[in-house]
């Protein structure tokens, strides 16, 4: 796979998971009666929260993963050339 084939599997795979904690929490409040469906100042204050977690864990997950793909590409480069050699 190339870099941007991984890099936008990870990008996916992070706002899957911030969109299903996001319909948990909120799922979760509904059930316990906190949040009333017709609360519209409730609900958009929640997704604004969550919108800024998504951004932040978005930036966290790229940086991890340029970390490990830069290290796994030097490793994978060390065993080249020691095959090599």
């Amino acid at each position: 796979m190339s870099y941007h084939e991984k890099r936008a599997i990870a990008s996916m795979i992070t706002w899957t998971l911030i969109l299903l904690v996001y319909c948990t929490y909120t799922f979760r409040k509904y059930q316990l009666g906190v949040i009333a469906t017709d609360d519209m100042k409730a609900l958009s204050s929640t997704i604004l929260l969550f919108i800024g977690v998504g951004i932040v864990a978005a930036i966290i997950i790229q940086i991890l993963f340029h970390i490990l793909l830069s290290v796994a590409v030097t490793v994978q480069e060390k065993n080249t050339y020691w095959y090599m050699r």
